[in-house]
């Protein structure tokens, strides 16, 4: 391989990784938002309002890296066939 097919290569296995971390985020709130449709938004607001913004913050950095993980997990196949 030259360099430019590497790049490319790379470059196909990040678009492919990226599309597959969306899909996953979006499917991920769809089943959220069926799980807690019939929740009371204005209690979940007032308890997000009392809550402390590092813990929002560390939770969804959690959440972020969980999703990461998983679509590279389950993307890596894709990469490494060639």
């Amino acid at each position: 391989m030259t360099n430019g097919a590497v790049y490319d290569f790379l470059r196909d296995c990040q678009y492919s990784m990226i599309k597959k971390l969306v899909l996953g985020i979006v499917v991920g709130f769809f089943f959220v938002f069926m799980s807690f449709e019939s929740i009371n938004l204005k209690g979940v607001a007032t308890g997000l309002k009392a809550a402390k913004p590092f813990y929002l913050v560390f939770t969804l950095s959690i959440l972020i890296l969980i999703e990461a993980s998983r679509s590279k997990l389950l993307g890596s196949s894709d990469c490494l066939v060639s």
